[in-house]
């Protein structure tokens, strides 16, 4: 006599690599690190006549500038890396939202001139764009 045994394992769905391996995943940091570091570099060296274009304060744009540097050393450094963490970008991903929710508050709410208010808003736009598609490389990539 022949008993046949039927065994079920649990399947779990298949797990994420915790790296993001999108042949463009680099790319797309190494310019978002590109921008953001020119950015940094123009309000740091230029900060004083931006400041007046703007309607801000020099010393804010100052400061900004150097965030924008230190932002922009740590994407390039993200981008650069054998293997792109997915915990990375997705950091990188609450670092621009966060950057385009202040700049939106800021356009509103500061005393800004035209130029000013066109210039945070086009900026926040462009980070919102990095943003999403950061997302869909750390969700998918």
């Amino acid at each position: 006599m022949t008993t046949t045994h039927s065994t079920t394992t649990a399947t779990r769905p298949a797990e994420r690599a915790p790296w993001v391996v999108h042949p463009l995943a680099a790319t797309v940091l190494l310019v978002d690190a590109a921008v953001t570091g020119v950015n940094g570099l123009a309000y740091v060296a230029a900060g004083g006549w931006l400041a007046d274009w703007f309607g801000m304060p020099v010393d804010l744009v100052r400061v900004l500038g150097v965030v924008l540097l230190a932002v922009s050393a740590g994407v390039a450094l993200l981008a650069t890396r054998s293997r792109i963490p997915r915990r990375g970008v997705w950091a990188l991903v609450a670092v621009n939202t966060a950057w385009v929710v202040a700049s939106v508050d800021h356009a509103v709410l500061a005393d800004l001139t035209g130029l000013g208010t066109a210039w945070v808003l086009l900026q926040a736009g462009v980070v919102a764009v990095f943003a999403a598609v950061q997302a869909w490389l750390a969700r998918r990539g």
